[in-house]
């Protein structure tokens, strides 16, 4: 029996109402990507962590962060997994963009471990656009997964404009449970932070950050690729 296909409207609708979704992603070769992800971090490691194109992880390690350009296997099995997918069509409704790009500089592996406090410390409240400063989805791909055990991410309904003395309980948030085979995805405004409480387990993942079409000086400042 055929499925049907999702509905992209639906899908984006959910995505600001919510902000975010996660979708399964039948066509992920889980055993591949799994496999390649552990075994690059181990190889990082076991003997090469201070290595040049591995140098963010010594400079900032609560964020347990590595360039994506510094695997391209993983980079380019994920780039054609993303352009294959539901994703490419999710962004290139929302955007009206013939073609879509991400950032070789800002899309990341992680690897964030509940027993380095340096880690577990790290959870600023943030939206992406405070940097970024142009529309943007953040594609987050588990390679363990996000929520429960792991180390996830917690995403906001609304914070208030001032950000002093908050008390995040009486906010309303959410923590996505997000498995192998699954992506988490929010956009540029969405409120986000780390989620670290009662976490047992290493995540791993890729995060792909995804832009539509751009003027050539964001391009550069960016590194955007296309798809």
């Amino acid at each position: 029996m055929m499925q049907n296909k999702p509905n992209v409207k639906k899908l984006i609708k959910t995505l600001f109402d919510q902000n975010y979704i996660v979708l399964n992603i039948p066509t992920m070769d889980k055993n591949f990507y799994h496999e390649q992800l552990s075994k690059f971090f181990k190889y990082i490691f076991e003997k090469n962590y201070q290595l040049e194109e591995f140098k963010k992880i010594n400079q900032r390690p609560e964020q347990g962060s590595i360039e994506i350009s510094s695997n391209s296997i993983i980079e380019n099995y994920l780039k054609q997994l993303i352009r294959n997918s539901i994703i490419y069509d999710i962004a290139r409704k929302l955007w009206h963009s013939d073609y879509l790009f991400y950032s070789s500089s800002l899309s990341h592996y992680r690897h964030v471990d509940p027993s380095n406090s340096l880690q577990m410390d790290y959870q600023p409240l943030h939206i992406d656009y405070s940097f970024l400063k142009t529309q943007s989805l953040n594609i987050c791909i588990p390679a363990t997964g996000y929520g429960g055990d792991y180390p996830g991410i917690e995403i906001f309904k609304d914070i208030p404009k001032s950000q002093n003395e908050i008390d995040f309980s009486e906010i309303q948030s959410y923590e996505p449970i997000v498995t192998l085979g699954e992506v988490l995805i929010f956009h540029e405004r969405s409120p986000h932070r780390r989620s670290v409480g009662n976490k047992k387990s290493v995540r791993l993942n890729t995060e792909f950050r995804v832009f539509p079409s751009s003027s050539a000086n964001l391009a550069r400042e960016l590194n955007l690729k296309r798809f």
